[in-house]
């Protein structure tokens, strides 16, 4: 199908930005009626072309060759394909089965050929043919995608040629397939449902297409009104109902299913399913203003990026062809320019993006036929010199909607285009030359140097961005000398387990790992991006990838080399590992290394991601150590590490770069890492790295005895890097031959080097550098920077900002005045709500005369937006988001007044008079009302006609968290935390579930100081039992001054009964006291699945209780479970994964630290699955590998070491009992009321090759097993 578009007109559909912020009933009326009557007047086509654009595209056909060629080509295989009617349309559903695409001997793809629906050639051996029902639902899938497309270009050349014969089989098509859609069931899918295709998103393809070619047709005098009746009610309502039932919110298969909407809703002038597209929940407004980050580049990674742009581009096709003008649409700052515009800032010096998540990286120049829409649209000059930097074909894309790599039969559209492209001025001015921070997404990319000699490294510590990202935040990338030394480890095919085994494991990326175990998958966040000349630095953090620990990573870019530090916090002691990955040949000095034993870190499976090293060597040092990779033509990257006490060294090989999906990975061998290990609570680890051309620069780096400050010795002098972390103060001082030549800073106010102070200024700055240059000393500082004085014995000349200044001096000090205006800085940025808050701004007058006035607080006009942006957030983290239970802690008190403002807008100061030269304090008083969003505002902050952005973050001076520790005994847990510099005292009220006791409320006011955490344990016992449910909620009230709010906690319970005799393991439940058991009987148990999910049809279909019993030895886990289809065999590799089957899995966090409660699981978190053919959980390596990459990874060391299962069949399903021994379960205290972490999974399996549901007693998953352990119940030892 074709995918190009023409520069749109003016919007019609103005009404639409009436219901943004209003959808009273009155309005939504009018909008219906405004829908009806624009639509009312326009005719077939409307979708993919309107009259208009066939009459141009008549024209082009008449004067230009290229486009002439297009068309004449594909209807040439039309007509080919035409000779030999009738059309065969294929009844068969494409369902996902085992190597389905694939020669089972020579496993590569097969040869697919239109006229051969049974016979399957494969592509090693054209003699061998496959036959069968799988490979025929595989070429059926294929084919009739192909004759979507087919459809398409039919309608095309009726609309261009006026020949019948292109619509009257195009009718043949549509009839058909108006007969058998239908017909196919929707509950054998994968990725959704769908009634041709294994998964809703191609089915969504398919739909549009044929949408397309039907709107195209649609006049055709054969269809009779029967037709449009059957086609209508048999093939397009059908399947946009179809497509609407599988959410996936920020997602680029979500566009696709709106996509879905937009083209029936219009096709039948239909304003619900207009509404749903543009709209609704996930529709086009929300993506553009709450998914699509601030930068405008889609979450997901670069490839994916083009993905969503494409779908949208779609929709926004239809809608300018019935008088909607998305394209201009701007939405809290977001806008489809945005998105045609950002990747430009994101490519490295060869034209590619970075290698993040799963799609890998490419390179900009494959994307270009999409600037060919963006300049028919925008017109903007860079989009030109990208088409004609890649010397782009006419008439071909590059890239189709399946982000592969070569030349397409058509482009993405053949009506939105500038037919002759006009010659740029300027054909290389792509690549930005300046630093970047992608707001939103949390990607910072630092570039210095030019030519050869450009730098380009980044810190990815932002958003997870879905199930495409991977668990790296902080990973950090560098390109220098014209390649990459340090990148991602990017993906291999979806099919191949080594994604789950190596490219999705955070060892497998260059970023810092606790405990040997893969962060979770959570979202980072931006401490601090500033960028001059001489340095540039970026920061990020992670409080939650692991549980209790506080990660932060600073890179600090001087020239040809860049600091890397890594701090980390945790309150006890953990493993911590800082993997580097690069290329060439590593040797390291400074390290005395050992061969290890090759099942170091266990055979596989062992540890994840570890224990896919080869060739290990490990040595200890309490010294400075160096690294150096080379590559074979003498070039080089160095790392320099400070030496810390307890320092192990790593060196090894590690698997490949992956290669599958566009990453342009030259070199699939292994390649060189090493590693640096401490066992502490807090460290930080410091680094220098340089590549180098022939020798490095760097001779040491060195720690300085003063706090925070670094030694680098240069071949030509010295570096003095001072790094405030925490504060976001850092600074540059180069030295050569005794004198400073180079000063930069951020957030600085004064620099003080041997005794003389060699700047200062009289606000902190937010940048500064100076350059001494003999006689001439180069400033760079803000427009408003108040007064400097700098050392500057011999200047003679001043260039501020690029432009002449003057100074004036004072002995070897010069001083500059800023020339006119004000200079002011704010000095918070955070207010709390429920307080009154004091805004201090302080104002320097520089000029030679008083000025009076005050300060003034605003927003700018669409704040309104940015609030909504914030508040409908999808979270930033998992796109296929739950969708049978809610956030277990959540606040119920109070709800967010969204339009809540005039406490902030236009808020005032008392007036003052400042002096001149001098400099005045001015306080501004903000009571944040207690149901103001908790939200950051970008505001306008001003002092006469001096103003400038600032963004002020609300957030509850106080915030309390609900647990139920681990091994301790009837115990709730408050921790109550003060955010606030002022003592605060809160009265916690308490109010739990009927089936609780509470022994002793929490003291009626706690005393809270200053930015401290403090812990309540409150005696609470489970006493009650709910048979419906076991949720039994908890629910607290804050109250600190006017603030208030309220939080529940849910908590899951269940009794694990004591057993003074073993309990029977044949499944008679002999010796079981099977009272209160834990339950699985509802819908809201039943989780969210990318791969399965099929209707449940009752407890009959699948439903389970669940049973615990412990005595001094063992824990006992039973299900009794209710099954009408058993499926208990694992058919690997048919069913990719064990628990494709009916089985059961059981959680146990034991933990007792920090990190009880939170993913990752860690030692002491077990996940045990239990098989009905297995007594032990055990397998062979291939099976341990599963058989692709669609699921999660089920790590071996999980598994409870010596659990057995036990499993009988019964007459309504099956009992699975396991027993776990009380030694191999880390921390557990099997003492009455003593608690541990808890949850129960039951997976049914119907007769597929996966699993048709999981069932989950308390948590939720989010396509992964177990992914979020937060959610998990508890299992309450009860009395002996």
């Amino acid at each position: 199908m074709f995918r190009y578009f023409r520069a749109n007109k003016p919007c019609k559909g103005h009404l639409m930005r009436l219901l943004h912020f209003q959808k009273t009933s009155w309005l939504l009326l009018l909008l219906l009626l405004t829908f009806g009557s624009l639509m009312a007047q326009s005719s077939h086509p409307r979708l993919l072309a309107d009259a208009k654009d066939v009459a141009q595209a008549k024209r082009w056909y008449q004067q230009h060759t290229w486009y002439r060629k297009l068309i004449d080509q594909n209807q040439a295989e039309i007509d080919r394909f035409l000779k030999r009617r009738p059309i065969y349309v294929s009844p068969i559903k494409q369902t996902y089965q085992y190597k389905m695409y694939t020669c089972p001997k020579h496993d590569v793809e097969l040869k697919y050929e239109l006229f051969r629906p049974h016979d399957h050639r494969c592509s090693a051996d054209t003699t061998e043919v496959h036959r069968g029902e799988k490979f025929d639902s595989a070429w059926s899938g294929w084919y009739n995608r192909k004759l979507a497309g087919y459809l398409v270009w039919m309608g095309t050349l009726y609309q261009l040629h006026g020949e019948e014969k292109y619509a009257e089989a195009g009718r043949e098509m549509l009839m058909q397939f108006a007969d058998i859609y239908l017909k196919n069931p929707t509950t054998n899918t994968i990725l959704g449902p769908a009634h041709l295709f294994f998964g809703t998103l191609s089915e969504s393809f398919w739909g549009v297409d044929m949408a397309y070619g039907y709107d195209l047709i649609y006049n055709y005098k054969g269809f009779t009104h029967a037709d449009h009746q059957k086609l209508k009610d048999k093939l397009f309502y059908p399947l946009a109902k179809i497509t609407q039932q599988f959410p996936e919110s920020a997602s680029n298969r979500q566009l696709w299913y709106n996509n879905v909407s937009a083209a029936v809703g219009f096709l039948y002038n239909d304003p619900e399913l207009i509404d749903f597209a543009i709209k609704g929940q996930y529709g086009f407004d929300w993506q553009l203003g709450s998914a699509l980050p601030e930068s405008g580049f889609y979450a997901e990674g670069p490839g994916y990026h083009y993905v969503a742009l494409h779908g949208m581009i779609h929709l926004a096709e239809m809608a300018r062809h019935n008088g909607i003008n998305l394209y201009q649409r701007k939405i809290a700052g977001r806008t489809m320019k945005k998105m045609f515009d950002v990747p430009f800032e994101l490519i490295k010096p060869n034209y590619e993006f970075p290698r993040i998540k799963d799609s890998g990286g490419g390179n900009i120049l494959e994307y270009a036929p999409f600037y060919e829409i963006g300049y028919a649209l925008y017109k903007e000059p860079k989009y030109l010199a990208l088409l004609h930097l890649t010397e782009v074909k006419r008439g071909t894309q590059v890239v189709g909607e399946d982000s592969g790599l070569g030349s397409k039969r058509a482009p993405i559209s053949l009506f939105n285009l500038v037919p002759d492209l006009p010659f740029p001025k300027d054909t290389t001015s792509i690549y930005p030359e300046q630093s970047f921070d992608l707001k939103g997404n949390g990607f910072a990319i630092l570039r210095n140097g030019d030519g050869r000699e450009r730098r380009y490294l980044y810190l990815d510590y932002g958003i997870m961005g879905g199930e495409h990202g991977h668990p790296d935040r902080l990973q950090m990338g560098y390109y220098a000398l014209g390649d990459n030394w340090i990148l991602d480890p990017l993906n291999e095919s979806y099919f191949n387990p080594n994604l789950q085994l190596w490219y999705r494991q955070s060892i497998a990326h260059n970023t810092v790992v606790l405990n040997q175990t893969s962060q979770t998958w959570t979202n980072g966040y931006g401490k601090f991006f500033g960028a001059l000349p001489g340095l540039q630095v970026a920061s990020g953090g992670s409080v939650t990838a692991y549980g209790g620990a506080k990660l932060t990573r600073t890179l600090l870019q001087v020239g040809d080399y860049f600091i890397d530090l890594f701090d980390v916090a945790c309150p006890e002691k953990r493993i911590m590992d800082w993997p580097l990955h690069s290329f060439g040949k590593l040797t390291l000095s400074g390290i005395d290394l050992k061969k290890q034993p090759l099942d170091l870190f266990g055979h596989p499976p062992g540890i994840p991601g570890y224990d896919q090293f080869e060739e290990i060597y490990a040595g200890k040092t309490g010294e400075a150590w160096r690294g150096n990779f080379v590559l074979p033509d003498g070039r080089g990257m160095q790392v320099q590490a400070i030496g810390e006490p307890g320092t192990e060294v790593f060196q090894a090989m590690a698997p490949p770069i992956g290669g599958s999906y566009k990453q342009m990975a030259r070199d699939q061998k292994p390649v060189p890492m090493l590693m640096s290990r401490r066992v502490t609570d807090v460290t930080r680890f410091a680094h220098l790295i340089q590549a180098y051309a022939q020798t490095p620069s760097v001779a040491a780096f060195e720690k300085d005895a003063a706090p925070n400050t670094y030694r680098v010795r240069r071949e030509t002098g010295e570096d003095v890097l001072y790094a405030d972390v925490e504060q976001s103060r850092y600074s540059l001082l180069r030295r050569e031959n005794g004198k400073p030549v180079l000063l930069a800073g951020f957030n600085l106010k004064e620099m003080e080097s041997e005794s003389t102070m060699l700047f200062s200024a009289t606000l902190p700055l937010e940048q500064f550098e100076c350059a001494w240059q003999g006689e001439k000393l180069s400033v760079t500082a803000p427009i408003r920077f108040g007064r400097l004085r700098i050392w500057a014995p011999e200047t003679k000349t001043l260039e501020l900002n690029g432009n002449p200044g003057q100074f004036r001096r004072e002995g070897d000090f010069i001083v500059i005045r800023q020339r006119e205006g004000i200079a002011f800085v704010v000095e918070d940025s955070t207010l709390f709500l429920g307080m009154p808050n004091q805004l201090t701004v302080r104002v320097m007058n520089p000029t030679g005369s008083a000025v009076s006035g005050r300060v003034k607080i605003s927003l700018p006009p669409d704040w309104p937006e940015h609030v909504h942006s914030q508040l409908d957030w999808w979270g930033g983290i998992v796109n296929l988001l739950a969708w049978n239970k809610g956030p277990i802690q959540r606040q119920t008190f109070p709800t967010p007044h969204r339009r809540l403002v005039g406490w902030l807008h236009g808020v005032l100061s008392e007036t003052k008079t400042i002096p001149a030269g001098r400099e005045e304090t001015f306080e501004v008083p903000i009571t944040v009302p207690n149901n103001a969003p908790a939200v950051a505002y970008t505001a306008l902050v001003s002092f006469g006609k001096e103003e400038l952005q600032h963004t002020l973050r609300i957030k509850a001076p106080v915030t309390a968290d609900l647990m139920l520790p681990n091994a301790a005994k009837d115990t709730l847990l408050i921790t109550l935390t003060n955010h606030t510099a002022q003592e605060l005292e809160v009265v916690p009220q308490l109010t739990a579930d009927p089936a609780w006791q509470i022994a002793a409320p929490p003291a009626s006011a706690v005393k809270l100081e200053p930015q401290t955490t403090r812990k309540l344990p409150v005696p609470l016992k489970l006493a009650g039992y709910n048979a419906k449910e076991q949720l039994y909620p908890v629910r607290l009230r804050l109250t600190s001054g006017n603030f208030q709010a309220e939080i529940v906690r849910d908590f899951y319970a269940g009794m694990a009964h004591f057993a003074a005799t073993p309990p029977s393991l044949d499944g008679s439940w002999e010796n079981w006291n099977r009272a209160n058991p834990m339950t699985i009987d509802k819908t809201n148990q039943i989780c969210r699945l990318l791969m399965g999910n099929q209707p449940w049809n009752g407890v009959e279909d699948l439903s389970a209780k669940i049973y615990a019993m412990y005595d001094q030895d063992y824990l006992y886990v039973g299900a009794e479970v209710t099954d009408d289809v058993l499926i208990s065999h694992w058919d690997f590799p048919v069913m990719s994964y064990p628990w494709d089957t009916d089985c059961m899995e059981v959680i146990l966090d034991t933990r007792t630290n920090s990190e009880q409660g939170h993913d990752p699981p860690t030692p002491g978190c077990f996940r045990h699955l239990s098989l009905a053919e297995y007594r032990a959980t055990d397998f062979g390596a291939k099976q341990w590998q599963g058989g692709g990459a669609g699921g999660p990874l089920l790590p071996k060391p999980n598994l409870v070491p010596n659990a057995e299962t036990y499993f009988t069949r019964t007459d309504k399903g099956y009992n699975m009992i396991c027993r776990y021994p009380l030694a191999s379960l880390k921390n557990v205290k099997a003492e009455p009321g003593s608690k541990i972490g808890f949850d129960v999974a039951i997976n049914d399996n119907d007769g597929l090759n996966y699993r048709k549901n999981q069932h989950i007693w308390a948590g939720f998953n989010q396509n992964q097993s177990w992914w979020d352990v937060g959610t998990i119940g508890a299992l309450i030892f009860g009395p002996k």
